[in-house]
């Protein structure tokens, strides 16, 4: 029950994309991972059972190359928690099988599954009809996460279709419930990797071939319209994906062997993805690449994406080659059926932050592991080993981040600012290598005490820490013009070359070197992009600037009613409120929880008075 019971927590709210951004679902997320990590300890010396001479060598080598790449990397906070937990991942569908060694507590860990897929399929699915939402996403917060989800545990749940009385009944309904809200998702991987199921199904199982190739065929029919549209080259999302390959790609080229570091992506991916306009809005927040192997080999080089995929091939290759010992028929090809699905999904999708996902693939991996013949238990001893050796350090290790987390926390649900500040330099100080802290403290301590050169340092260096986080370098460089920092055009040149289509850094830099020779042409393209900015004070009173920008206009040939407007213009105008810049304004879209997987925290940073 073990292995159901941590899926149950982490699906329906410590490991999804909002509950996870907790400290309550870091915890348990972290515990779920290490409990399962600890019932496997004993499998050490090959935890994914893929024989004597393999399964201790590769997954070392794995984590020999996670290290050197962490070590090497230039955001080297990004990746500790990773780094910390690749043991325990490892470790951990060794103590699925551990939980499911026996025939009877196997088919009542498959019973659960199937409960558990029930209940998440349901709710995603009524969900949908109350909300009235274009795709399926709950109980897991996004509906690609949803569907791959669903994609490795479904088959699971087809295992107890051989058996008899209320088992079958709960089986069949989970199946059925549970493609029907991969259908409801709209993932177009999702519900290819759920065909390319039911044909191999379709192909071990002759006796159900028919209603199988039934059921696939009217998936795929399901996605047609979306075909068309990517080959109209229409369809906007796969205009992006495949921008973040290119962005991926260039990446790789400038550190091929060992890459940038685990969990770098979301910090640095701005510093290689080239936006389009016509794809991508402006100061749009993206997580990962979209794809597991683009990200692995962004993140940990060639060498890592060679040694994980091999060791995830090779256990597949393992498993399959073991299909005639031990267990059942349906209960050793469900979880394989999971596995290939499962990688058609991960090829064009990358949400492994969100720990629903891994802990679904975990399961599958421990059920496969489960079904195997040779499964005695180990000495004890190894977990007290595991205990002293792994557990006891890692647990001191990540304590401090949890606790800084409980802090954040509650700094953003404070009743007082001041609170705030308190919480937040306490969250510092217990985690002071992680950017976002740093920044939220500079931004607090801006707006209650006014911009200053301390703000405005600890701005710079949360900026310097993260690298590729365009807002963190657009507030920096705001707060450095206000205290009139030597650093200032750098930072403001740093958001500008991060975020191409935001229009407040070109305005900022103007305003900030009102002689260079191509202010004008800044001002030009950020009032294009975003007119409003044409009736700041911060412009109007720049009468040196003013005509410089008609004449950079109208030589690109800007808007004649934009520039009838600056040239009537008067600085004397009403005031006319502010226009703000934001951030986690959209809980859906906030920049804390993509970027750093923290809770969203609603923040003005930036305000320019208007005049009207």
């Amino acid at each position: 029950m073990v292995p159901s019971l941590l899926l149950a927590l982490l699906s329906f709210w410590y490991g999804t994309l909002p509950g996870g951004a907790t400290w309550s679902g870091s915890a348990v997320g972290f515990s779920a991972i290490l409990c399962l990590a600890l019932l496997g300890a004993p499998a050490w010396s090959d935890p994914l059972g893929l024989g004597r001479r393999l399964g201790l060598i590769l997954p070392l080598a794995l984590l020999a190359a996670a290290i050197t790449s962490w070590c090497l990397s230039p955001v080297g906070r990004a990746g500790q928690v990773a780094i910390l937990l690749l043991p325990a991942f490892l470790l951990a569908p060794a103590g699925v099988a551990h939980c499911w060694r026996e025939p009877r507590r196997l088919q009542t860990g498959l019973d659960t599954v199937s409960l558990t897929v029930a209940l998440v399929a349901g709710w995603s699915l009524v969900e949908w009809f109350r909300l009235e939402s274009p795709r399926a996403a709950m109980p897991l917060g996004h509906h690609n996460l949803l569907a791959g989800w669903l994609v490795f545990l479904l088959p699971l749940t087809a295992a107890g279709l051989h058996r008899t009385g209320a088992r079958r009944w709960l089986s069949a309904f989970a199946l059925t419930i549970g493609t029907c809200a991969i259908l409801a998702t709209g993932s177009l991987l999702g519900v290819a990797a759920l065909a390319l199921q039911g044909v191999l199904a379709a192909l071990l199982w002759p006796s159900l071939r028919l209603p199988l190739v039934a059921a696939t065929g009217l998936a795929a029919l399901s996605q047609v319209p979306r075909m068309l549209s990517i080959l109209a080259i229409t369809d906007l999302s796969s205009r992006a994906r495949w921008l973040y390959l290119e962005a991926a790609w260039d990446g790789l080229v400038e550190r091929p062997v060992w890459g940038w570091g685990p969990g770098s992506t979301p910090w640095l991916i701005a510093r290689f993805l080239e936006p389009d306009p016509a794809v991508n809005p402006a100061s749009q927040v993206v997580g990962d690449f979209h794809s597991l192997p683009a990200q692995m080999a962004f993140e940990v080089g060639l060498s890592g994406l060679a040694l994980g995929s091999g060791l995830w091939l090779l256990f597949i290759a393992r498993r399959w080659s073991l299909r005639g010992e031990g267990r059942s028929r349906p209960e050793q090809l469900a979880p394989l059926l999971g596995l290939a699905g499962g990688t058609l999904y991960l090829m064009g999708n990358a949400p492994v932050a969100v720990l629903a996902l891994p802990a679904a693939a975990i399961i599958t991996l421990g059920a496969s592991l489960a079904t195997q013949s040779k499964t005695t238990p180990r000495p004890a001893r190894h977990r007290a080993l595991f205990i002293l050796l792994y557990l006891l350090p890692v647990g001191a290790m990540l304590l401090p981040k949890v606790l800084a987390q409980v802090h954040y926390d509650r700094a953003a649900t404070a009743k007082t600012p001041t609170r705030a500040l308190d919480e937040i330099g306490w969250a510092m100080d217990l985690d002071p290598r992680f950017p976002l802290y740093r920044a939220r403290k500079s931004w607090l301590r801006g707006s209650l005490q006014g911009i200053d050169a301390e703000s405005a340092r600890l701005a710079l260096q949360a900026a310097e820490e993260a690298q590729g986080i365009a807002p963190f370098w657009l507030t920096a460089g705001f707060m450095g013009m206000e205290t009139s920092a030597n650093w200032t055009a750098d930072a403001l040149m740093s958001a500008r070359d991060l975020d191409a289509l935001s229009p407040l850094p070109p305005f900022l830099m103007a305003l900030n070197r009102p002689q260079h020779p191509e202010a004008p042409q800044w001002l030009a393209q950020a009032i294009r992009l975003e007119p409003r900015l044409s009736q700041t004070t911060r412009f109007l009173d720049r009468a040196d600037l003013r005509p410089r920008t008609v004449e950079a206009l109208r030589a690109n040939g800007g808007d004649e009613s934009l520039i009838a407007t600056l040239e009537s213009a008067s600085p004397d105008g009403v005031p006319a409120g502010a226009l703000g810049w934001s951030m986690d304004q959209n809980p859906a879209l906030a920049f804390s929880l993509y970027a750093f997987r923290r809770r969203p925290w609603p923040t003005t940073l930036i305000r320019l008075p208007l005049r009207q």
